[in-house]
């Protein structure tokens, strides 16, 4: 019995192993602008599945855009606060990968000057 059931599982596993791992990228991951206003970041995504993929927006319900692979796509999007990005599987209702993008706001050298030590050992 052991000696059907071995070379089932070889073929199992080599079958598995030749599958293609997902990676999905989504940069950048900050915006920076006045907190009290949009701010307009330029999105780039890159990911590669053997599965379609979709990309939605927090929870709307209708994705941004559907593929197999998409290779430094980029995209103009307009964040009002911290935005989240699910990217899921077509098929599944499951989220596959979440990304959060930061809406962060620059602060002034005045602030950064205050911060800093004016004396130094070198």
């Amino acid at each position: 019995m052991v000696k059907r059931t071995w070379p089932v599982l070889l073929i199992l596993f080599s079958a598995l192993g030749n599958a293609e791992p997902t990676s999905i990228k989504l940069l950048p991951r900050v915006c920076l602008g006045p907190l009290d206003q949009p701010c307009e970041v330029q999105l780039m995504l890159s990911w590669h599945s053997d599965i379609e993929l979709c990309l939605y927006h927090s929870n709307e319900p209708t994705p941004l855009l559907c593929g197999h692979s998409f290779q430094n796509y980029r995209f103009a999007f307009s964040l009002q606060g911290d935005t989240r990005f699910i990217i899921k599987s077509s098929l599944a209702d499951s989220a596959e990968h979440s990304f959060l993008i930061k809406h962060l706001e620059a602060k002034s050298t005045q602030q950064l000057d205050r911060r800093r030590v004016r004396w130094s050992l070198f």
